[in-house]
């Protein structure tokens, strides 16, 4: 499967948003795994190699998986304590890993869809 790389990722995320939610510990602790993978699924998604001429598609679903994956990032980021002015909007942590597990599940179809828009060199990565 082409889109292996990020469906790995997207699922340690969910899997580490959940182990988050339960963890009392110091916030930039229990943010530290989901944050982790978090930008490796970013890094799996902009490493995503659509064939040529790219196909609108995938340009579409390539741009849709970065453009929430930015935005769950900064809504992670604004939940720790170096991020103090993004911090005043009033979003806790188990909030924000809740809707990063409400998610996952759109992105995890997203990346599947990307299969057929896979370059046919891709497979030498």
């Amino acid at each position: 499967m082409p889109s292996k790389a990020i469906r790995h990722a997207l699922t340690k995320l969910e899997a580490a948003c959940l182990d988050a939610a339960l963890d009392e510990g110091p916030i930039e602790d229990v943010l530290d795994t989901p944050r982790m993978y978090l930008v490796r699924a970013a890094k799996a998604v902009d490493g995503f190699r659509l064939g040529g001429p790219a196909p609108l598609g995938g340009v579409q679903l390539v741009s849709k998986l970065q453009k929430e994956l930015a935005g769950l990032l900064a809504q992670l980021d604004g939940c720790l304590p170096r991020m103090s002015v993004e911090k005043q909007h009033g979003t806790t942590s188990r909030a924000v890993l809740a809707n990063i597990v409400a998610a996952v599940p759109g992105m995890l179809d997203d990346a599947k869809a990307l299969d057929p828009y896979m370059s046919p060199l891709a497979m030498f990565d």
